[in-house]
């Protein structure tokens, strides 16, 4: 009789008494899965204190923290020095032809051959030319090569920046565009007439702007 109510004893409780004494050494690693888990049986209790990852969690369930507070204002970029200039000249004809004007003021005409009268010297600095703008009193025309407004490096003989008015426009610019001027450089503002000449225009202005690196 009493081996009865044993073997009855151990089969109504044994199994819940096994598994209350389960534990992580009787558990191979990597072998529970999610749906051996009870739905809301994981506690906060469960979870190591600061375990959990932002990836964890599904995508917006995460509060947004508040705003920081605002950073320090950076640098200021440099607007640059505006030059700017114009010329009443009427600008000559000849295909392949090239006139040259101070790069800022007004000129009547083309100073010619005059010492520095059609150059200036640029600081004593490393200078970014960019924002180029010419225009033309008249187009040049359709079926002409246009007229190229063009920065001139004097002492190097090399086009620093440059726009080309075509056709039935009356005005060009360099876009994003830009080159450089070294320290102590003679530069002057180049209006060339491209092949086949463009019509007669008389009068050109131009602006760009000189910039530190």
């Amino acid at each position: 009789m009493a081996i009865a109510l044993l073997a009855l004893f151990v089969s109504l409780g044994g199994s819940s008494y096994a598994v209350s004494k389960i534990g992580t050494g009787q558990i191979a690693n990597n072998s529970v899965r999610s749906e051996d888990l009870r739905n809301n049986s994981v506690q906060s209790k469960d979870v190591r204190d600061r375990s959990l990852l932002a990836k964890d969690f599904k995508k917006g369930q995460l509060p947004k923290g508040n705003t920081g507070p605002q950073g320090p204002q950076g640098a200021q970029a440099a607007a640059g020095d505006l030059i700017a200039g114009s010329t009443g000249e009427d600008l000559v004809t000849l295909f392949g032809s090239e006139e040259r004007f101070p790069p800022s003021g007004y000129s009547p005409a083309e100073p010619g051959v005059n010492p520095g009268g059609d150059w200036t010297v640029s600081p004593n600095a490393t200078m970014v030319v960019r924002d180029l703008v010419g225009q033309l009193e008249s187009a040049p025309g359709a079926g002409t090569g246009g007229r190229f407004f063009q920065i001139l490096d004097l002492d190097a003989n090399a086009i620093v920046l440059s726009c080309l008015v075509s056709g039935t426009a009356t005005t060009c610019d360099s876009g994003n565009a830009s080159g450089t001027l070294p320290p102590k450089t003679r530069y002057t503002l180049r209006i060339f007439n491209g092949t086949p000449s463009s019509g007669a225009s008389n009068g050109a202005a131009w602006s760009f702007r000189l910039v530190t690196p």
